[in-house]
């Protein structure tokens, strides 16, 4: 479900170089989970806040709509502090960070520095 995306992009080592190097950049790809008949929008309603979920009208099994979930995790849930919990899994806390950044394509350093910051005033960081 996790789709990535290259790039070409120059870096500062590589400009006086002359060279290009590939970028991944990292979305949920919610087309092709929904033409495998998986239930994305059940997967990413059980990653909004304790709050949201609280206050839905709507079971997450009767929406189709996954797109509706993540606008609804940008816009409240990923502000929230107990979305992403200094004990979340890696693999969790990435999926959680890319659909709290609207599931714009990230690369690796954009979702490791968003990670670090969320992380870093820990009493145990990583």
């Amino acid at each position: 479900m996790v789709r990535d995306q290259r790039q070409g992009v120059k870096s500062n080592d590589d400009a006086a170089q002359g060279e290009d190097k590939l970028l991944f950049k990292y979305f949920v790809d919610l087309v092709a989970a929904e033409q495998n008949n998986r239930s994305l929008a059940t997967l990413i309603a059980g990653r909004r806040c304790y709050m949201d979920q609280q206050a839905d009208d709507v079971p997450a099994s009767e929406s189709n709509d996954a797109m509706e979930y993540v606008e609804r995790i940008t816009d409240h849930c990923g502000q929230t502090s107990d979305y992403l919990l200094p004990d979340t899994p890696l693999k969790e806390a990435m999926f959680r960070v890319l659909i709290a950044g609207g599931n714009q394509p990230m690369d690796a350093a954009e979702i490791g520095a968003i990670l670090d910051e969320k992380w870093a005033m820990t009493p145990f960081p990583r």
